[in-house]
């Protein structure tokens, strides 16, 4: 068994009262007078099975408190979420997983409204994955979450299903590619604020969606290697999003 602690500490003050960043006054920090920038953030992960290659089990609680204070507002955000996860090696090539977590997301603004959210959501994620050969490898997950943003006066609620797969490639000992893709089907019912209804969806909004994504990298010699990177979704009832980054890199 072994227990994981960190602790992530952020705080860029106007404040005059400099012993109170040198002492660590935690009860300073975070002010909306003097904060521009805080974060406290802390998490702490048990494995239990840490010495078993053939069976994980990881449980685990994280928080985060932050403050951003900006020219006409400050935004207040706290997150937590408290998780399992779980594996098992089925045969030499064939691995299960279970991730199961419950989170809360917050948000709130001095003065824009819309900015404002408190998302609940509980999720689980089973998945298989499986060594095809020695240079594939192929992976399939299933996820299903529920939320609900109870920040608005009639709480709204979401559900968002999820199926993807990842494979991963390494051919002729110069290129490795990963590639991802998505199905998303979110639902929500109710009505939240424009940055409520961002994180309900997690960014692709209500409606089936479809992402994807490719990382590749090619070693031509010792020297130089190029690497690609292309990411896609389609956007309901609008043209799909294509972002594409091409990078050469040498060493001299």
């Amino acid at each position: 068994i072994r227990l994981r602690s960190r602790i992530d500490l952020l705080e860029n003050s106007t404040t005059t009262d400099i012993e109170d960043v040198y002492l660590l006054k935690l009860n300073t920090f975070r002010n909306d007078s003097t904060t521009i920038q805080g974060r406290l953030f802390w998490e702490q992960e048990l494995d239990v099975f840490r010495g078993w290659n053939d069976l994980d089990l990881k449980l685990g609680m994280a928080e985060n408190r932050g403050v951003n204070r900006r020219s006409s507002e400050s935004i207040q955000n706290f997150t937590q979420k408290m998780y399992i996860n779980t594996g098992y090696n089925l045969t030499d090539r064939i691995r299960l997983k279970l991730d199961l977590q419950q989170s809360q997301n917050r948000s709130e603004s001095s003065r824009i409204m819309n900015r404002n959210y408190d998302i609940h959501a509980r999720s689980f994620e089973p998945g298989i994955n499986g060594t095809i050969s020695r240079n594939w490898n192929a992976g399939i997950d299933i996820s299903y979450a529920q939320k609900e943003d109870r920040a608005p006066a009639e709480v709204t609620k979401a559900s968002l299903l999820k199926v993807s797969t990842t494979q991963r490639l390494y051919l002729w000992r110069k290129v490795q590619t990963n590639l991802r893709l998505e199905f998303r089907n979110s639902v929500i019912e109710g009505s939240s604020s424009t940055y409520g209804n961002y994180e309900l969806s997690e960014g692709t909004g209500e409606g089936k969606n479809l992402l994807w994504s490719l990382r590749s990298s090619y070693r031509l010699s010792n020297l130089i290697r190029f690497s690609l990177d292309y990411d896609g979704r389609t956007v309901q009832d609008r043209p799909a999003i294509h972002t594409i980054k091409l990078v050469m890199s040498a060493t001299l």
